[in-house]
């Protein structure tokens, strides 16, 4: 078998990871674009919509349309923050509606990582991270084991 570069496999990856994604996504009639952006609201609290296109890695309009149609599914609502700004946080249908989503990704991810010890999942969750890094421009400096 030829050897592919790194970039060839994490590509393969996710293109897995996202088919498994919408198929379970849409048992609970989200995408995976507004399963991101519930998961961040739950992890992350209340945040501005341009917050949450940055953490999501998206454009303010993917995100607007993403918050659109998450406000009139009323899975999320607007509150008022800090100052006139306002931010978007998580109803209890929203909560609901991510915890069930969060299951099936969860059992996703325990599929694709079966077999790998602790150490190796922790070591690939900390390699991944490193190469995003670089790539983005975070240099994290020499990467050590542990």
């Amino acid at each position: 078998m030829a050897e592919f570069p790194i970039g060839y496999w994490v590509k393969r990856v996710r293109l897995a990871i996202r088919q498994h994604f919408d198929r379970a996504l849409a048992d609970h009639d989200l995408t995976a674009a507004s399963y991101e952006a519930l998961f961040h609201l739950a992890t992350s609290g209340p945040c501005s919509s341009a917050a949450l296109a940055r953490m999501a890695g998206v454009t303010s309009q993917t995100m607007h349309r993403q918050v659109q149609m998450q406000l009139s599914s009323k899975l999320i609502r607007t509150v008022d923050g800090p100052g006139r700004a306002i931010q978007l946080e998580l109803t209890p249908a929203g909560r609901r509606s991510f915890e069930a989503a969060q299951k099936a990704v969860m059992a996703i991810e325990t599929q694709m990582l079966a077999g790998l010890s602790k150490r190796e999942v922790a070591d690939l969750g900390r390699l991944l991270a490193h190469c995003e890094s670089q790539l983005n421009g975070r240099c994290t400096g020499t990467l050590r084991d542990g």
